[in-house]
């Protein structure tokens, strides 16, 4: 899946902080932690996927810093992927 974003929390007690990636055109990715380097430290992580589309189609870039609630791009996959709640 090319341009969804990966985002790892810590779960059940792992010490670390949260991490994204964001897929390539052969759903590869890199993770990228909130202090901004790479990995994350070993652990449990929730894992959830998230694909924002604009209404013309176009995935919002990684570089995109609009707030969703600012953003005409609305959220492609089920929520069983992407909402950390579930």
């Amino acid at each position: 899946l090319e341009g969804a974003t990966v985002h790892f929390t810590p779960a059940d007690g792992t010490k670390g902080i949260p991490g994204h990636g964001f897929t390539d055109a052969a759903g590869a990715f890199s993770i990228s932690n909130a202090r901004g380097s790479k990995g994350l430290p070993e652990g449990l992580y929730k894992v959830t996927v998230s694909r924002r589309v604009h209404p013309d189609g176009k995935v919002v870039p990684p570089d995109d810093m609009t707030p969703p609630i600012e953003s005409t791009a609305k959220e492609s996959l089920p929520p069983r992927y992407s909402d950390p709640a579930q």
